[in-house]
């Protein structure tokens, strides 16, 4: 699920970066620790979340609109669930 800037032309990877960092310090603010696993394409995103998940606990997993929105990344999201619901 690579950034197609094509699809979004007001997105750059300097626009997507400030608005990741952005998004991280919210919950670090609030005393959370909050970490990212970003994914590349639908059939490695389940082996490499559940390996990020294997070495950490969790309270909370985000998965970002990347993901449920694209209708080409869509097909990540079930199984993304399903990595999730142990």
């Amino acid at each position: 699920m690579q950034l197609i800037i094509i699809k979004w032309p007001e997105l750059n990877p300097e626009k997507l970066r400030a608005s990741l960092e952005e998004d991280w310090l919210n919950p670090n603010a609030l005393s959370y620790e909050a970490s990212w696993c970003f994914v590349v394409d639908a059939e490695s995103a389940t082996r490499k979340v559940t390996q990020a998940l294997s070495k950490t606990t969790c309270d909370c997993v985000l998965i970002g609109a990347g993901v449920h929105i694209d209708p080409d990344a869509f097909i990540a999201f079930e199984p993304l669930l399903n990595a999730f619901h142990v």
